[in-house]
């Protein structure tokens, strides 16, 4: 991708920043996901994926599409889409 002529480099950075963003934060979940789901809190445990799934789909969705802006609004608008989201799913009571 990066040899990729065809490709404006405006639009190869924004393909960078959502996949690295995407990478980690899926990376995060997953272990989060591992971590408390092993009968270490009851409450943590009682999270479905697919919960862990939105949370980290709205991580890379609100980084996509702060992204346009530049990489410090990328990283705000993912943490505030899945902060949205947790609260949405009602994160914190986990039932």
């Amino acid at each position: 991708m990066q040899a990729d002529q065809n490709i404006p480099s405006n639009e190869k950075a924004i393909l960078f920043r959502v996949s690295s963003i995407a990478r980690y934060s899926f990376l995060y979940r997953h272990n989060e996901f591992s971590a408390l789901n092993s009968g270490v809190d009851p409450v943590h445990k009682k999270r479905k994926w697919w919960q862990w799934l939105i949370v980290g789909l709205c991580d890379v969705g609100g980084a996509f599409a702060g992204s346009f802006v530049n990489p410090g609004v990328a990283v705000s608008t993912g943490v505030a889409a899945s902060v949205g989201a947790a609260t949405i799913i009602n994160w914190g009571s986990a039932e």
